[in-house]
């Protein structure tokens, strides 16, 4: 090709027998150029070389040395099932891996940062998405957000999170293959769902910085066992959902825990201080393993919507003493050896419904 030459939109899409191009002298590729050239394979895309978005998406591209990640659009690699290895380089000025760089490339194991990697602040949204064979990546320590489905569906077992990172985005990490998480004590930001239906992940802890625990963050997670969460405070709704091997959980420092928190896990006590103010419906609902619940030093005044709903081991429960509702199906099935019904107090429908309760 020409000096300095650009490459119009879709000018070679879908040529599927084209397997070979010289871009050294290119200066601009736009959109979808060589988008479906399912044979095409390219090694280094030029620092000089401006890259629209798609530009090589399901391409033949089997291992690429980006020399400057801060000319590459949105999608430039995604879908490239060839594709095995990944060479970022980052040169000067700040700048982050695009959107949905090589979403979809099933077949991507290895992911190298390479340069002043110093100036990589931005995984943005999806960029590692659906991955399924990229195990593990080493993120450069500057980095400080991670964007909403970067890694979703990726095969991240492990990762060290740079100390740097302030934020990690909805969804960044669900249905991955994570082990276990450090969150760095920098990270004051946690996106819902963060980490849904990780079903390899044994072990989570937080930073002292994270007061709250987003929406179902943890959601489906039945591996996870233990939770180090020194400073949290709310605990938002579905965060632990169907988290069946949850067995502990200090709950002491609560204030507020949200619709369905804790419903179909595996904790066993549940003990509360005076700082609880905000107890919502189902939190605790089917929790087959629960068996002492402490609510005595709660302000708490109802008992909400089958809130211990199917707790049919719960054999020692201490009820707030100022408790005026025990709202609907609350303990619903629940197995109950004492319970007390102070005067005045409104019992409504189902309350108590399908209990076995002996005093």
């Amino acid at each position: 090709l020409g000096s300095h030459i650009t490459i119009p939109e879709r000018c070679f899409c879908n040529c599927i027998n084209l397997t070979e191009i010289d871009i050294t002298k290119t200066a601009l590729i736009r959109d979808e150029a060589f988008c479906e050239c399912q044979n095409l394979s390219v090694n280094t895309i030029p620092a000089d070389t401006l890259v629209s978005a798609s530009a090589f998406e399901e391409t033949g591209v089997t291992d690429v040395v980006i020399e400057d990640i801060s000319k590459i659009s949105d999608r430039v690699f995604a879908d490239c099932k060839s594709l095995t290895k990944l060479t970022i380089n980052v040169a000067d000025g700040p700048t982050s891996v695009p959107s949905a760089l090589v979403k979809g490339c099933e077949n991507l194991q290895t992911v190298m940062f390479t340069g002043r990697t110093k100036n990589l602040t931005v995984i943005k949204a999806a960029a590692f998405k659906e991955t399924k064979m990229l195990t593990t990546i080493s993120l450069p320590e500057a980095v400080k957000t991670i964007s909403k489905e970067a890694f979703y569906h990726s095969a991240i077992r492990s990762i060290h999170l740079p100390e740097n990172l302030k934020q990690i985005g909805t969804m960044a990490f669900a249905r991955s293959g994570l082990k276990d998480i450090i969150i760095p004590n920098k990270t004051k930001r946690l996106g819902e769902y963060a980490f849904l239906d990780c079903n390899e992940l044994t072990e989570v802890t937080l930073s002292e910085s994270v007061t709250k625990i987003p929406s179902g963050i943890f959601e489906d997670c039945y591996s996870l066992k233990t939770v180090n969460a020194p400073n949290v405070n709310t605990v938002c709704d579905h965060a632990f959902y169907n988290c069946k091997n949850l067995e502990t959980f200090d709950f002491s420092k609560l204030q507020s825990l949200e619709l369905m928190a804790f419903a179909y896990t595996g904790i066993r006590e549940a003990v509360f201080s005076d700082k609880l103010v905000n107890f919502e419906a189902a939190i605790f609902l089917s929790c087959k393993n629960l068996q002492v619940v402490d609510m005595k030093a709660c302000k708490i005044q109802k008992i909400p919507y089958q809130c211990f709903c199917s707790c049919d081991r719960l054999k020692n429960i201490q009820l707030p003493q100022d408790v005026t509702t025990f709202d609907n199906g609350c303990f619903l099935r629940a197995k109950l050896n004492k319970l007390v019904i102070n005067a005045g107090t409104y019992v409504d429908d189902n309350a108590f419904g399908k209990s076995f309760i002996s005093e």
